[in-house]
């Protein structure tokens, strides 16, 4: 059995320690899942409520694709692909751009949750393209960072790295710091994948002070796991620890 002293004059058996966190990593998601699941029945019922009352006009494109993005959260792939779309026909019909774009971020993501990267690619491009023209840069941000998941998804870090730092830098000049918060852990997780784990610590301590500056409790929380389970794969159990 491995054993590795702390600063306490503690001998600890690693896989207990791992054992240990591994217990206290799935309550505090099935905590976290209760909430989620609480929240979002609440803004489903909310949404359906809107759009019941909704006239055929921009406000029902965007009450449709927070649907949309409500039924991906959920795994209900076929309802949210059916909200994306009535979303697209509808900004469509009524010449709303920006509307398009973000039904084609729906349907984007509801492909990628499905693991169909290219496709997801395909319609983050289309929805990237109609934002460039419109000049939406929170829109162009919100396509950039997810294309540059996508191609994390499939192995190509480079590209990953290209556009997640170009998503990086609009949300730094929009002064959004979710936005910021947000890519700088994408581009620590792409440094995980290539294996250099001084970058990756780097960009997830920036994260979690980018988080700290915005009311996202649960983010900052996870960055502060990953911090600790970074420090922990380095067998840095003092530092590990630490971060509990």
């Amino acid at each position: 059995m491995i054993y590795k002293e702390f600063s306490l004059g503690n001998k600890i058996p690693v896989n207990l320690m791992l054992r240990k966190k591994i217990i206290l990593f799935l309550i505090i998601c099935t905590a976290c899942f209760q909430i989620c699941f609480a929240q979002n029945s609440k803004r489903l019922d909310s949404l359906l409520l809107v759009l019941k009352n909704s006239k055929e006009d921009t406000n029902k494109v965007n009450t449709l694709c927070r649907l949309a993005w409500e039924k991906i959260i959920c795994m209900k792939h076929q309802e949210a692909r059916k909200y994306a779309d009535d979303a697209l026909a509808l900004a469509e019909k009524i010449d709303y751009k920006k509307g398009k774009a973000w039904a084609y971020i729906q349907i984007a993501s509801n492909y990628a949750v499905l693991n169909d990267q290219a496709m997801a690619i395909k319609y983050d491009s289309m929805a990237y393209s109609i934002n460039e023209k419109i000049v939406n840069k929170g829109g162009v941000g919100i396509a950039l960072g997810n294309m540059g998941n996508s191609y994390q998804n499939i192995g190509d870090y480079k590209r990953a790295l290209e556009l997640d730092k170009k998503a990086l830098a609009i949300y730094e000049e929009l002064n959004n710091n979710d936005g910021i918060a947000r890519n700088l852990d994408n581009i620590g997780n792409v440094y995980g994948c290539l294996s250099d784990k001084r970058k990756q610590l780097e960009y997830y301590e920036k994260s979690k002070n980018a988080y700290e500056k915005t009311d996202d409790m649960a983010n900052q929380a996870r960055l502060i796991g990953d911090i600790g389970n970074f420090y922990f794969s380095c067998s840095d159990y003092s530092r590990a620890l630490e971060y509990d």
